[in-house]
């Protein structure tokens, strides 16, 4: 399965500081139980505001984790308990999430739904691509601080 690059650059470097190549400052894994998702919700937003994230900012990345973690509940894993990992990376002014599941991978052609179009509006940029090793998908989004 190949990426889809929904908005913005996010896919458009590949060196050391594109947003696939920055190490997370931390990773936080759970199921995709929709009880947990508040929960991962508050950690991200509350990681963002810890990086200089303005309130609404913080806002913006915390509904974006939930729709990301809505998308692998639903499309990953059909309604059912899996494994998520999201990776939380920062290189000074731009923030990356990484929500990465062990699915069924997205369909391909991607349709554009609801969910992605949210996540265009609420980021900078939005990509969904294979989890390497083949199993799973990234759905990678990035959102410029301050």
């Amino acid at each position: 399965m190949g990426s889809a690059d929904m908005k913005g650059s996010s896919r458009a470097t590949h060196g050391p500081s594109s947003p696939a190549d920055r190490a997370p400052l931390v990773t936080l894994h759970a199921l995709t139980d929709p009880t947990v998702f508040p929960i991962l919700r508050k950690m991200a937003a509350a990681a963002a505001r810890a990086l200089g994230a303005s309130v609404v900012e913080a806002a913006d990345v915390e509904l974006s984790v939930g729709e990301a973690l809505a998308n692998a509940y639903l499309h990953a894993y059909s309604g059912s308990l899996g494994p998520v990992a999201i990776a939380i990376a920062f290189d000074g002014i731009t923030l990356t999430i990484s929500v990465r599941d062990e699915g069924r991978g997205a369909p391909q052609p991607l349709a554009l739904g609801r969910g992605l179009s949210l996540l265009q509006d609420l980021t900078d940029g939005v990509a969904l691509e294979a989890a390497p090793g083949g199993s799973g998908t990234v759905l990678r989004i990035t959102r410029r601080l301050g």
